[in-house]
């Protein structure tokens, strides 16, 4: 999946110590293997680029003060000439080069070759998505008024070419799509689902709450009433004499709390699940799932500026709210060049899909050729057991709407591009979801070990001292 932060963005923040930190080894990067599997070759180049480009993620996401206070790392010196640990010789360089190896190109190559068996390969929107990153680098050296191949050698390395990044870009969008396509076919049993739960069934245990926040007044005299009323409201029983006491606080003289002025509840509601453990939990939170603690008990809550006082409103109990299927295409404007040209496209096919019958089937081989999407390309654009809250609000609301039937279909633009969207059903009880995403993921990763063991890697050790 492509990083939340953008390259180009992260390349912005380069300091000066890049440029004097990369010393020419005297041969190109992009000619030294590194790494290598039965159909795939890394160049020390592709490990150079991987090792700094990571660095620059964290760099653009802690910032320069962020490095240095939650890792030590200063940006002003080379990562060779810091040690991460240095009773065993560690230094930040070793830690960012024992990434991109063992937590990169290791991982991603017996995945690559798996995607060879399979018959997973890029397609040419996948590599309409690589040659978009990599302009994103060329704009960045434009801005920077330097050739694209001077900014890549300083940034990451001397030696680093063009083909070292589409490449990394290729193996990892590769490594990606296959590793999709296992967790996304991975099935999972009723009985394997209700077996999983079974191990801690508390873990599934959600409650809703309510809570209003009495805030004190600077006229100290008046804190006392304050807390009086507060102890009013831990005495309630019930929600519905929570909600007609908030309503009645506003027209007590010591009040110093804002209403809503449209007459709506002050009253705030909070949904918790049992997912943290017993040792990590706050208060409030052991409160809400103790085994005493029924529909109408109250907890109160102070702090220096006031007190909040919580009312449970139901019993304990696994969230059986109902999720919906879909599949969708997604029309991207960063593919499609501008959103008005993946509007376009987006209803010419959408169209012409409609006049073809709109069946299911047609639909998937559309997503597969089209959807911006390519984690769920090999599923048709299948997304299963989504909840209410999940998507974007105008992707939300038409899918949820009370009158949905299976079939229904439309085009609609949200902040992330132009979508074709399709509902096939109900899905699973909310509670499912947590345990088919764990069980989806152990499926996985028996995969990735099954390939790690089935597919040979082997690291070229003695290569890997040109890269500075």
């Amino acid at each position: 999946m492509k990083k939340t932060l953008s390259r180009a963005t992260a390349l912005i923040l380069l300091l000066a110590f890049a440029v004097c930190s990369f010393a020419s080894c005297g041969k190109q990067l992009s000619e030294i293997d590194a790494v290598k599997s039965e159909n795939f070759t890394i160049t020390a180049g592709m490990v150079s680029y991987s090792l700094y480009d990571t660095y620059y993620y964290y760099l653009n996401s802690y910032g320069e003060s962020g490095l240095s206070y939650y890792f030590g790392i200063d940006t002003k010196i080379p990562l060779r000439d810091q040690y991460y640990d240095k009773e065993q010789g560690i230094t930040w360089f070793d830690v960012f080069l024992d990434d991109a190896l063992n937590n990169g190109f290791v991982n991603a190559l017996p995945l690559c070759e798996a995607a060879i068996a399979d018959g997973v390969e890029l397609t040419e929107l996948d590599k309409k998505f690589v040659e978009t990153e990599i302009k994103e680098v060329a704009d960045s050296a434009e801005k920077d008024g330097k050739t694209f191949e001077e900014y890549i050698e300083e940034i990451y390395g001397k030696g680093v070419s063009k083909e070292d990044i589409r490449k990394t870009l290729e193996i990892y969008r590769l490594a990606n799509k296959k590793l999709y396509k296992d967790y996304e076919t991975a099935e999972v049993t009723q009985e394997e689902i209700e077996e999983f739960a079974a191990k801690d069934p508390d873990s599934y245990l959600c409650r809703d709450v309510k809570y209003f926040t009495l805030t004190y007044s600077n006229e100290t005299e008046k804190n006392p009433l304050i807390k009086e009323y507060a102890e009013k409201l831990k005495a309630v029983g019930s929600e519905e004499e929570f909600e007609a006491l908030v309503a009645d606080y506003k027209n007590q003289a010591f009040c110093v709390d804002k209403f809503p002025e449209d007459g709506s509840s002050a009253v705030k509601s909070a949904f918790y699940q049992n997912t943290t453990e017993d040792s990590e939990k706050t208060d409030l939170e052991k409160w809400i799932f103790a085994a005493d603690t029924v529909k109408g008990s109250t907890y109160f809550e102070e702090s220096t500026t006031g007190c909040t006082i919580y009312i449970a409103v139901n019993e304990a109990a696994k969230n059986t709210s109902q999720t919906r299927n879909m599949y969708h295409i997604l029309f991207s404007a960063d593919i499609y060049d501008t959103l008005d040209n993946a509007k376009l496209l987006a209803d010419n096919i959408y169209s012409s899909w409609k006049e073809d019958g709109a069946t299911l089937e047609n639909f998937k081989e559309l997503a597969n050729k089209y959807t911006a999407d390519y984690a769920t390309s090999y599923t048709g654009g299948y997304y299963a057991n989504v909840a209410s809250g999940d998507l974007v609000t105008e992707l939300n609301d038409w899918l949820f709407e009370d009158s949905r039937v299976i079939g229904d279909s439309a085009v609609i633009a949200t902040e992330y591009g132009i979508h074709i969207i399709y509902f096939a059903g109900e899905g699973e009880p909310y509670w499912k979801i947590s345990v088919i995403q764990a069980l989806k993921d152990e499926k996985s990763a028996h995969l990735m070990e099954s390939y790690a063991e089935l597919y040979g890697v082997e690291v070229l050790e003695n290569n890997l001292k040109y890269i500075k």
